[in-house]
This record gives structure tokens, C-alpha cells and sequence, in this order.
């Protein structure tokens, strides 16, 4: 299991939305938050073996967080 900080620190290469759609609510996700939220959700086991799904995944910056915590594999859906 990575450390929060280190988690936040790969995330921060993720690109934000080029030119965000407020209809579609496309809201980037910041990598500090993300770390936090993939973080909490490993240390309860349920990153670690698992299937991980990102409904919404806009930029997959969750996705991504979840697939650096060796997940057994993880699916982001967008449109």
C-alpha cells in the first residue's frame, strides 16, 4: 500500500478538462482528494484484490488512483 502522499504526488501528472462542460458537471477531480478518498478506501480493504469501478470517471483520475493500489482490476465508465 503506497503512503497518501505518494498516492497525491503520481496522481499530479493527471491533465484536468480541456475545456469543462457544465452541463455534463465535469468537475476535475484534485489529486490530493483523490489519494485521500483511494487511501481510506484501501486501508478497508476494499481496493487491494477487488474489482474497482469509476462511474463518471471524467478524467479517471480516481480510476487511476485505485489501479496504483493493486487492484485485481478497474473499469472507469464516461460517456
Amino acid at each position: 500500500m503506497a503512503t497518501k502522499r505518494s498516492l497525491a504526488t503520481k496522481l499530479g501528472v493527471v491533465a484536468g478538462f480541456e475545456d469543462p462542460q457544465v452541463a455534463l458537471e465535469q468537475y476535475p477531480t484534485p489529486p490530493d482528494l483523490a489519494a485521500h478518498v483511494v487511501h481510506l478506501a484501501d486501508l478497508h480493504g476494499d481496493v487491494d484484490g477487488r474489482t474497482v469501478l469509476d462511474l463518471g470517471a471524467g478524467t479517471g483520475m480516481l480510476a487511476l488512483a485505485a489501479a496504483l493500489e493493486c487492484p485485481a482490476r478497474v473499469v472507469g465508465v464516461e460517456l
